[in-house]
């Protein structure tokens, strides 16, 4: 009389991520069905969910790990948590364990949100020949390492600072028209245009950014140089 093996197959079904995994094991055996996370955050919260019946659940925030038997039992005994990875280990399975397995994980993170007024030009006027200054008002400046100045549609930048790359420059602008004329404060980022002429009235845009917080602030002025250059007057005595 020979003696006959019959082997009892289990058909596990696994959804991670919406993908569907399918795990064949032998009645008997341990499965152990994954969450491909290498390692549970702080607030992370993993559901492990059989048909529509919580099985198991994590909540590391709260030092939560629990395991449940599931309303008719079939899981008493049976189940362990990973508790690094979350992963799900079935032992000594049997065919009721067959089925479809989802988990879910929840992951928790803050949003900083920070609402800018919308930009609106400053209108500034000076005469030809003085000075004028466009001034940042950023009044914690210093936490932004990158300022970079634009005229009119210009593409490159008349005047930069990179705190991080010690950089500090203006530029003449491509037809040479700011030559000698830009000066930068090198703390606030404020520019100054000195012996102004006609043909620097335009629109000036600076940008201020912050490479840490990846924050940026946008600013322009509308500059218009009047054509009466101002004229000393000088009063003397003819003798």
């Amino acid at each position: 009389m020979s003696d006959s093996l019959f082997l009892t197959v289990l058909h596990v079904f696994v959804v991670v991520t919406d993908a569907v995994k399918s795990e064949l094991v032998t009645e008997g055996e341990t499965v152990t069905l994954q969450t491909n996370v290498s390692e549970i955050q702080k607030d992370d919260q993993i559901l492990w969910i059989f048909g529509d019946i919580v099985i198991a659940e994590i909540y590391k925030a709260a030092q939560r790990f629990h395991i449940y038997d599931g309303p008719d039992e079939r899981f008493r005994g049976k189940l362990n948590l990973d508790n690094q990875t979350g992963s799900l280990i079935i032992t000594d399975t049997r065919i009721t364990h067959s089925g479809l397995y989802e988990v879910e994980i929840k992951k928790t993170f803050s949003v900083i949100l920070t609402v800018l007024k919308a930009m609106t030009d400053r209108s500034v006027s000076v005469l030809e020949g003085d000075s004028v200054t466009l001034h940042t008002d950023v009044p914690d400046i210093q936490r932004y390492d990158v300022i970079q100045w634009r005229f009119e549609q210009e593409e490159s930048h008349i005047a930069e600072i990179n705190r991080t790359a010690g950089i500090f420059n203006t530029f003449n602008s491509a037809d040479g028209r700011f030559r000698d004329r830009l000066q930068l404060d090198h703390q606030t980022g404020s520019l100054t245009i000195k012996k102004t002429e006609t043909n620097h009235s335009g629109r000036y845009e600076v940008e201020i950014s912050s490479s840490r917080s990846k924050h940026t602030i946008h600013k322009s002025f509308t500059v218009t140089v009047s054509g009466e250059q101002r004229k000393n007057t000088f009063v003397g005595l003819l003798v």
